[in-house]
């Protein structure tokens, strides 16, 4: 069964690669092989029935940002080298050549990525032992205590909303720690989904906590819903394992939903945060909860259809993340040369020497600035609240170009693949567990996240989370899998 859902699968994106080759032209067919290759060839190495996902929802994410530009070219019927490329202050120029390399670029490291999880995971699968060492977490789902997980997720989501508050007052050491346990709610609000899918019952709990989740999603400076939605899509598709056209449609209506509030959110965003702020141009939050949701709701009544349309345009040009790589291919090392490892090495070196212990640390330089350096754009930067970064693949190829790029995001995909996989391998696969995996790969997850925060937001959230079911996570699971009393 499993090589007949794979087979589909593969199936169902050989048909969707054609119909998008319908309208392109011959020069962009390559470059869509290449893109529906590269997502095949993950789901050949990464997919299995057993598990959540986790990595395919990485590459997936990625690799949508890496073609959604190539998909928009073939739709309109256009070379790629014809789109327009994102320039200074939002400005739009062509950049002849370097669009379609940096998409190939993209995706061959999307591939380098792919083979790293893939043998991170194996080689971790190989180490395990027969038997967990921590058999509590390992409980089956059918002794769930409904009624103590949904305590246990709403308590884990109020403990997220204070620490949420209090972060900004504490020393900068202790902000990277408090993230990854902000985010612990996640691994609670997973297991939550796995234990409502499987037992069809306590669909009531679920939505309040997913529409509470979104609610004060639209409250945050960010768009902090859409994580809600990826964790119950990761639940879904572990749930629901079968390649069948109901199940599929059903997760297709899941993802449709986030698209949907997605175009909403892009619609409201500049308006809301304008509001948040009071106008200050900083990345803060002046109102309260409450007049927060009622200021999107009003902005919501008096958004227009035609601004719904063109904030889906919008939308689609945000989730693309080639522009900035292909801005760098033309600025390095024709005016800046490659910096040799200096912007990965930053990332080790900054993880290594945490701010609790090394309170002389500098500060990081914005995003913004170093991406202006590679590219000579001009941006708005952290002065005015924003913070655009090159994203990891090019600062690789900045580091290294072609092909050494490859080399450090091959070793980055086998340190996740391990790291999630021992994890497993720890503490047993079950849907806490697993929970916990969701929280890591969250913070790996976009392509536009810089080397350095990538790096020290990740291995500071597999620190925790294993630290976490380490001291606690028996206790959890044994309060909210109990076990079975054996008959007198």
């Amino acid at each position: 069964m499993h090589f007949n859902a794979q087979r589909r699968i593969l199936t169902f994106l050989t048909c969707l690669m054609l119909l998008s080759l319908i309208p392109a032209p011959l020069v962009n067919y390559p470059l869509t092989v290449l893109s529906f290759g590269t997502l095949a060839v993950s789901i050949l190495l990464l997919w299995r029935p057993t598990e959540p996902p986790l990595t395919i929802l990485i590459v997936t994410y990625q690799w949508l940002q890496a073609s959604t530009k190539l998909l928009h070219a073939n739709v309109m019927g256009v070379p790629l080298d014809e789109m327009l490329v994102e320039g200074s202050f939002g400005e739009s120029h062509p950049v002849i050549g370097a669009l379609s390399e940096a998409t190939t670029f993209t995706l061959l490291g999307l591939l380098a990525l792919v083979f790293g999880l893939a043998v991170g995971l194996r080689g971790a699968r190989a180490k395990r032992p027969e038997r967990a060492s921590a058999p509590e977490i390992s409980e089956i789902s059918a002794t769930v205590n409904g009624t103590r997980l949904v305590a246990a997720t709403l308590l884990a989501m109020l403990v997220s909303v204070v620490l949420s508050r209090v972060q900004y007052v504490l020393p900068g050491g202790l902000t990277q720690i408090i993230l990854p346990l902000i985010n612990f709610k996640w691994a609670l609000v997973f297991a939550l989904a796995c234990s409502v899918l499987r037992g069809r019952r306590g669909y009531g709990w679920l939505l309040v906590i997913c529409g509470l989740e979104v609610l004060l999603g639209f409250a945050a400076y960010f768009s902090a819903w859409k994580e809600v939605i990826l964790v119950v899509v990761l639940a879904y598709f572990f749930c629901r394992p079968s390649f069948e056209l109901r199940r599929i449609a059903a997760g297709a209506g899941l993802v449709a939903f986030g698209l949907a509030l997605a175009v909403f959110w892009t619609a409201i965003k500049v308006e809301q945060r304008l509001f948040l702020n009071e106008g200050t141009g900083q990345q803060v939050i002046t109102r309260g909860t409450a007049e927060s949701l009622a200021n999107a709701f009003d902005l919501a009544a008096a958004t227009e259809p035609e601004e719904y349309r063109l904030a889906t345009l919008r939308l689609a040009e945000r989730i693309a993340y080639v522009d900035y790589f292909a801005n760098t291919l033309v600025h390095v090392p024709q005016v800046r040369p490659h910096e040799n490892g200096q912007l990965w090495w930053q990332a080790i070196t900054h993880v290594f020497t945490p701010r609790i212990f090394f309170p002389d640390k500098p500060p990081l330089q914005s995003d913004s600035e170093q991406t202006m350096y590679y590219t000579g754009l001009r941006l708005a930067s952290s002065s005015q609240g924003t913070s655009i970064s090159l994203g990891y693949m090019a600062e690789s190829y900045v580091d290294f170009g072609v092909p050494g790029m490859f080399v450090p995001i091959f070793l980055w995909g086998l340190l996740v693949g391990a790291s999630l996989s021992q994890l497993v391998a720890r503490f047993g696969p079950s849907d806490l567990v697993w929970g916990a995996a969701v929280v890591i790969i969250l913070s790996t997850l976009i392509l536009e996240v810089s080397a350095v925060k990538m790096v020290g937001g990740t291995l500071m959230s597999i620190f925790v989370m294993f630290a976490l079911l380490k001291f606690i996570g028996a206790d959890i699971a044994g309060w909210v899998y109990p076990r079975r009393q054996s008959p007198a």
